[in-house]
């Protein structure tokens, strides 16, 4: 008698079909597959389910344990209701119903569609299965695509769940109302910020008045609407399911409700959202993330133009001009902040001085440009009625330190100073060509791995062609920067006259050190002992004053 794994499987796919009929629900699943067993003397080893899980999802919990189960020979027949029910993806039936199944000594039958891996007649049958039930997945994802797409266009939330502050109507769960208590809390955090608090400090406030965090507050809020429904019909309760919540969003859900002492830990992430978010102002922003394919679960940032704004589609909670203001100071705090990341990573702070006062000069982002400048520290703390506004463009003062540091390495320096160069250039052009030969190795080796890939089925043709392509054009441009050292090499090790050797270090050898910004840093560092800045007559006046 030969032993059954029987697999049912329902998903957001077969949502169409549940309105209509009940055919495909897992109770009539298990009833249709255990009759069929029972007929033609099969003993039930297990019954498998994975409800809620899609037929392209190869992580499927109950399947990959029936796998493993099959590996371990605890069965002799996977039956499933139809080939759909164990899969969607043609690259899984080729991998498991065509390839690991047979090589295990394991059939597959599928009832309605007749599909039985013991006969190599029907294979051509299963592959058309396959190739249809994947045609089926993409065209629902395209369909779902566009009326999701429409709803956005139209004003409709199709959030799982609404922002902070908002809840969905009763009427319409597209539509956002005010939830009084929620946005009171958003109010305060607006307030807040204006009152000069911290993103931090807003985190700390409400967590020590015992605010709720946003994921317990919906808790909360789920928990209180399910006790109100089970009061009115016990039997009704409320499933993940039935609100059809995205899988991770689920599992994330279920870890929150058992980290009872994050109950009122506001993450800076969720007050940094809710402070730059136009849903408050009544807006509607969405679609500005999407995922890849209906074949993955990862999702990318889209681009602006493509997202989906619709103004004015529910009441707002915060007025314009608050919103403008908080725009403003978060714009104005950010700027600060990158001003202190850029003078961390600054190789000259404490070295830049002012010409007139005396007093370091800190680097600075422009006001309606990316250039960075240095300014007075004593001007910019006085708002200029101390000092004068001395300042230089960051790019200018480097193109000036070079210069210089290119003119003393070739006059101010002796043929030892020189050598000594010359020696390090050649000892750093050869250990750049060993990394480059390396990474050229591994490009190659790579490129096996691949197409080893590829042959197992694990990488679709067009994804295949463009990995291979771009690693081929990475090879190339290596193999060219290797040339071009080699050619440095070859003209540093065979000029003997010191005068070429002078040239070289001059036109090529500090192009070298340019573009290794480490080496450059540490160069300037080992020089530099400060340099001065001051403005006479629109005229900037560069004074370095070198390390003896």
């Amino acid at each position: 008698m030969s032993k059954v794994a029987i697999y049912c499987r329902l998903s957001v796919e077969d949502e169409d079909k549940r309105e209509e009929e009940d055919s495909d629900s897992i109770t009539n699943q298990k009833l249709l597959l255990t009759e069929y067993a029972m007929k033609y003397e099969m003993e039930i080893y297990r019954i498998y389910v994975d409800d809620n899980y899609s037929g392209l999802d190869d992580k499927r919990p109950s399947f990959l344990e029936m796998i493993e189960d099959a590996k371990q020979k605890k069965f002799d027949v996977i039956l499933c209701k139809t080939q759909s029910r164990f899969t969607r993806d043609i690259i899984l039936v080729e991998k498991y119903i065509h390839g690991l199944l047979p090589e295990l000594g394991i059939r597959f039958v599928s009832i309605l569609d007749n599909a039985d891996s013991d006969d190599k007649g029907n294979k051509r049958a299963r592959q058309i299965n396959g190739l249809v039930n994947e045609w089926y997945c993409e065209e629902l994802s395209d369909n779902i695509r566009m009326v999701l797409d429409k709803k956005r266009k139209d004003g409709d939330f199709i959030g799982s769940f609404a922002p902070y502050g908002y809840r969905k109507s009763e009427e319409n769960h597209h539509h956002l109302e005010i939830d009084p208590e929620a946005a009171k809390n958003v109010l305060l955090i607006y307030n807040l910020y204006l009152e000069d608090y911290s993103v931090k400090g807003i985190s700390e406030y409400l967590e020590s008045h015992k605010v709720l965090a946003p994921t317990w507050y919906r808790k909360e809020q789920e928990h209180s609407k399910a006790n109100e429904m089970e009061n009115l019909n016990s039997e009704q309760t409320i499933t993940f399911d039935q609100n059809r919540m995205d899988q991770n969003i689920v599992e994330q859900y279920i870890v929150e409700q058992y980290i009872e002492n994050d109950r009122y830990h506001w993450p800076v992430s969720s007050i940094k959202k809710i402070l730059h978010s136009e849903v408050y102002l009544g807006h509607l922003v969405q679609g500005k993330e999407k995922k890849v394919s209906y074949k993955s679960k990862k999702r990318i940032i889209t681009q602006k133009e493509n997202w989906f704004i619709v103004y004015d589609t529910h009441d707002p909670i915060i007025s314009l001009t608050k919103f403008q203001k908080v725009q403003e100071r978060l714009y104005e705090r950010q700027k600060s902040h990158q001003n202190i990341r850029d003078n961390k990573k600054d190789i000259l702070l404490g070295k830049v001085i002012c010409g007139t006062c005396g007093k370091v000069m800190y680097k600075t982002s422009g006001n309606r440009s990316n250039q960075k400048y240095y300014h007075c520290s004593t001007y910019v703390k006085s708002k200029g009625k101390s000092c004068e506004k001395n300042s230089i463009r960051c790019e200018c003062l480097l193109k000036i330190i070079e210069e210089q540091i290119n003119e003393q390495m070739i006059t101010e320096h002796s043929i030892k100073k020189d050598e000594r160069l010359h020696s390090e250039s050649l000892q750093k052009i050869t250990q750049e060509i060993k990394r480059i030969q390396d990474e050229i190795d591994f490009h190659k080796k790579s490129i096996v791995q691949i197409y080893l890939d590829q042959s197992k089925g694990l990488l679709e043709d067009e994804l295949y062609q463009e990995v291979i392509t771009e690693v081929n054009q990475k090879i190339i441009y290596l193999k060219q920067q290797e040339k071009e050292l080699g050619n440095m090499k070859n003209k540093i090790m065979f000029d003997k006259n010191i005068e070429q050797t002078e040239k070289l270090i001059k036109e090529e050898g500090f192009a070298f050190i340019h573009r290794d910004a480490n080496n450059r840093d540490n160069l300037m560092n080992e020089l530099i002992e400060k340099i001065e800045i001051k403005e006479e007559e629109k005229d900037k006046l560069v004074n370095i004053y070198w390390k003896v």
